[in-house]
């Protein structure tokens, strides 16, 4: 009899991860709701129920050909599908052999607040990297995906109204209780990126940095590339300090992972 642990902690190995993270921004997502409709709502009924059944299953397929592809890495997010994503991610690990489960990385994310309804009844979407925030949200994520801790949480965007030294507090104290790993960020500037680096260098005693930085880079967004390519250029894209971005991550470390690369599936077919 094996004495293997049925439910096996994901892998916090500071061993990189491989060249290709599988995206699950669409996992367990179904046809979206009517625009007056609650985002979070579920499917109901035989008919919803299939339909929910339907993305499981082909979310499923997907982490099938990753696998077999050798990727190690899942990233999700907090928000993405209202929560299905996390909860499909941490449905379709518990399914897997032990030998393959425990060898999965999962990176989440948090800093985003949608749905919120101001006084004239508009929906309006907010960035919140406060500790109360980052603090709930990764309680809620881990909760939905099943598991004690994750690799990697990412700030999924700016919030200049909390300082980064909160933030990085924040993250070091889930750190310290057991349930992350690393820190990464999204969607941020040169110089907001520097300014997480330093002040996890300050506060962390190990000394620790950030572990990526995730950035839109394909055929369709092509600014961190073309910021370099084309400078004194008269197509050269308006935001020329992008092309910073990937000389400072090599200088400093930090992995470059691109987003939306075959354009949510513009590419790919």
């Amino acid at each position: 009899m094996s004495t293997a642990p049925t439910h096996p902690p994901l892998d916090l190995d500071p061993t990189p991860a491989t060249p290709i993270v599988l995206g699950t921004m669409a996992w367990g997502s179904v046809p979206p709701p009517p625009p007056d409709a609650d985002p979070g709502a579920r499917p109901e009924g035989p008919a919803g129920e299939a339909q929910a059944e339907a993305a499981v299953e082909r979310a499923r397929r997907a982490l099938r050909a990753g696998i077999e592809a050798g990727v190690d890495l899942l990233d999700t997010a907090d928000i993405y599908g209202a929560g299905r994503s996390e909860e499909t991610v941490g449905r379709l690990l518990h399914e897997l052999p032990y030998e393959e489960r425990s060898a999965l990385k999962v990176q989440t994310k948090c800093g985003i607040v949608l749905h919120e309804t101001d006084p004239a009844g508009r929906r309006l979407t907010r960035y919140d990297s406060s500790p109360e925030h980052v603090r709930a949200s990764l309680e809620g994520s881990l909760a939905r995906l099943g598991e004690q801790r994750v690799d990697t949480l990412i700030i999924h965007r700016p919030d200049v109204l909390t300082p980064v030294a909160d933030t990085v507090r924040a993250f070091l104290d889930a750190r310290e209780a057991g349930l992350v790993g690393k820190l990464g960020v999204s969607n941020l500037g040169v110089g907001r990126v520097l300014e997480f680096q330093r002040e996890l260098e300050s506060q962390a005693a190990d000394g620790t940095g950030l572990a990526c930085v995730q950035v839109e880079l394909g055929l369709h967004h092509r600014t961190l590339v073309e910021a370099v390519v084309l400078a004194n250029h008269p197509d050269a894209p308006a935001d020329a300090d992008a092309g910073r971005l990937g000389p400072v991550c090599a200088a400093e470390g930090i992995e470059l992972q691109a987003w939306g690369p075959l354009g949510q599936g513009r590419f790919s077919s």
